[in-house]
């Protein structure tokens, strides 16, 4: 017998959920409206707001309080909530990336979920960590100086420039394009996603933008959370390459009459001392500078260590 549909399936199912994060009930939310609703606003430019106000839902009021986010930036190159010397000495720029912005401190809560999520395999917390990326992006991408003056703002919708002015949000750019940090063949296999697309597909999904696997990881020396910066510098040296076919389609679809550079914005889980995004950063714009490509390269990681 088929299960009942319609009014009646809304009434009897249960008034309640689990949260994500810790497992205690919590207030139900209707997964078939929220798909509806989310893929209704998602039609719609920059719809980044109402999503993650759905993805909050599925966390409870506690978890929700554990969040870290960083509320001020101590350092304008790597968005460190308090000053580093580390980007005094080896600054960003060198290597091709304008600035690194991360939603969230890196606490032991950010931890235990992202251990959960990259090494356990719950993909229920990528929602949740995207949506922390996209209720954060505006006001850390406002925090960059001089990079929303370099690339030219299309005119928004008049909702999109309701909601900024009733929220007091800045208005700063969206990426051209967005991509991710690669993961190797062996691990892609094992874990059976690259956590870095995921975070990456939602977000360029809420933008109406479009992601491209720009890079290709070449070698793979293991684990490096045990490691220095300068261990994980030679572990990463010419570990990444630009994927030329997608590059290749990039160039075919770049749009020749907007002088504006070329924004990426590249994706990852967290920064540590940043040697991943700057060698990502480094083969990106080589590989763009050969094809006569101006451009301006930023990362934004779900937390930043």
């Amino acid at each position: 017998m088929n299960a009942p549909k319609g009014w009646y399936e809304g009434v009897s199912m249960p008034r309640f959920g689990i949260c994500i994060g810790c497992e205690v009930k919590i207030p139900y939310v209707s997964a078939r409206n929220t798909e509806k609703e989310l893929e209704s606003r998602s039609r719609s430019h920059r719809s980044s707001t109402y999503s993650v106000r759905s993805w909050s839902r599925q966390l409870c009021a506690l978890c929700r309080s554990s969040i870290s986010y960083i509320e001020q930036i101590g350092c304008p190159h790597c968005g460190r909530a308090v000053r580093c010397t580390d980007c005094e000495r080896h600054p960003l720029f060198v290597h091709g990336l304008t600035a690194n912005r991360s939603a969230v401190a890196y606490s032991e809560a950010m931890k235990a979920w992202l251990h959960r999520y990259k090494f356990q395999g719950d993909t229920g917390y990528a929602a949740i960590m995207a949506g922390m990326m996209l209720q954060r992006y505006e006001l850390l991408a406002a925090t960059i100086s001089n990079f929303h003056h370099q690339i030219t703002v299309p005119p928004l919708p008049l909702y999109e420039r309701l909601r900024r002015w009733l929220y007091q949000l800045p208005s700063v750019p969206y990426p051209d394009v967005v991509t991710f940090v690669p993961s190797t063949v062996e691990r892609l296999i094992d874990r059976g996603f690259n956590p870095a697309e995921r975070l990456a597909t939602l977000l360029a999904t809420a933008w109406n933008c479009p992601v491209m696997p720009l890079l290709t990881r070449m070698t793979d020396q293991g684990r490096q959370s045990h490691l220095g910066r300068s261990g994980r510098e030679l572990a990463l040296s010419g570990a990444y390459c630009c994927h030329t076919q997608a590059l290749q389609t990039l160039c075919v679809n770049i749009n020749t009459s907007n002088k504006s550079p070329l924004y990426i914005l590249l994706v990852d889980d967290v920064y540590t001392t940043g040697s991943t995004v700057r060698a990502c950063a480094g083969a990106l714009t080589g590989a763009l500078r050969n094809y006569g490509i101006s451009s301006i390269i930023c990362s934004y990681t779900w937390a930043r260590a």
